[in-house]
């Protein structure tokens, strides 16, 4: 069993993480927010793998049908049919949507709205992000340094006094960590290693990131949580193959038991850190994985009617450049949690986003 569950967690390519956003800015918030710092994996980037130099690459969509429905319908590298939860926080808070770092138009007054760091791929450990499957050079240090490169840059936009205003202001969201669990076995150092050493490793290394974010100057985190990779199409597909109807309508309970373990752990370490770092706010959700998990077992209660798979081709392995238009495309949307074999749906993150905004004004 216990190879099982391993062999279970390896394989899952990519985050579920599960925030998500309103689909229209809610105007008349209190968060007084001047800015969206995004830093993680394919949950939330907005399109810097779309610089990616591979022929394929599970860590890239910026392709059809990603996009799908998104402005005109375009792909842009985000891991969705629509927006991503850095977008949509910042139209809550009333905001534009902020660029990739690596797009052209990341620069100038541009970075005053705030900018997305996040790579699909990431992962917390970051020579678990460079294996030989994901092999994703956009790694969690490399994006804390992305942003220190920012702030200064925006000195030179608006001058150091409200640059470091702009930034003790922000929003600087972290959503990134199901890709050490799936590749923890790629790297002998991290193979041997037991759940709870490996959690402990994770979530002190998480620790020091964050701690660097806040040294260069954000003092409002959102962090989430991981979602249930138990219970992503590709984790069914790889414990039940494709066909198996009745235990596909089963999740990896042990998997998501891990993971679980890993968000309580998070969110222990959070409030050591507000204890002892001045102004440090931290807004932690586990609906990431509570609602989801929650969906995934009465999908009628929230309008689905199809939880073991994606709506993109068979929906049991299709990921990145392996979800192209001409596998097809569910017909209707909405009824499906996951948009591929690992990412939600837009429904899905709308919901979790809803719940998530009204404790941003806290």
């Amino acid at each position: 069993m216990a190879k099982f569950v391993s062999l279970v967690i390896v394989f899952i390519p990519l985050l579920l993480l599960l925030l998500g956003t309103a689909a229209t800015a809610q105007l008349g918030n209190s968060t007084n927010a001047t800015a969206v710092f995004c830093f993680g994996d394919s949950t939330v980037d907005a399109g810097n793998n779309n610089y990616l130099n591979t022929y394929f690459s599970i860590a890239r969509a910026n392709h059809t049908p990603y996009g799908c429905d998104y402005d005109n319908q375009a792909p842009t590298g985000r891991f969705s049919n629509a927006l991503v939860l850095p977008d949509l926080i910042a139209q809550y808070i009333g905001v534009a949507r902020a660029f990739p770092f690596l797009h052209p138009s990341a620069n100038g007054m541009n970075l005053t709205q705030g900018v997305n760091f996040a790579s699909g791929g990431a992962a917390i450990i970051d020579k678990l992000s460079s294996n030989l499957v994901l092999q994703t050079p956009y790694t969690f240090s490399v994006q804390v340094e992305w942003f220190r490169n920012v702030t200064q840059r925006l000195q030179a936009v608006e001058g150091a006094t409200a640059a470091a205003s702009r930034i003790r202001n922000a929003f600087c969201l972290i959503s990134i960590g199901s890709n050490d669990f799936s590749y923890k076995s790629m790297d002998s150092t991290t193979a041997s290693l037991s759940d709870a050493d490996f959690r402990t490793l994770l979530v002190n290394t998480l620790s020091t990131r964050i701690q660097d974010i806040y040294s260069i100057g954000c003092r409002r985190f959102i962090v989430s949580a991981i979602g249930p990779l138990g219970c992503t199409p590709i984790t069914l597909t790889l414990m039940c193959g494709p066909y198996n109807a009745t235990c596909r309508s089963m999740c990896n309970e042990t998997t998501n038991g891990i993971v679980y373990a890993f968000d309580v752990a998070v969110e222990n370490m959070l409030r050591n850190l507000s204890a002892s770092l001045s102004g440090f706010r931290y807004y932690y959700n586990y609906d990431a994985f509570n609602i989801t998990r929650d969906a995934i077992s009465n999908p009628a209660t929230y309008g689905y009617t199809t939880v073991d798979r994606g709506c993109c081709g068979s929906g049991t392995t299709e990921i990145g450049d392996g979800c192209q238009s001409y596998f097809g495309l569910c017909f209707d949307r909405s009824k499906y949690i996951f948009f591929d074999a690992i990412h939600p749906g837009g429904k899905l993150i709308s919901l979790l986003a809803n719940r998530l905004f009204p404790s941003l004004s806290s």
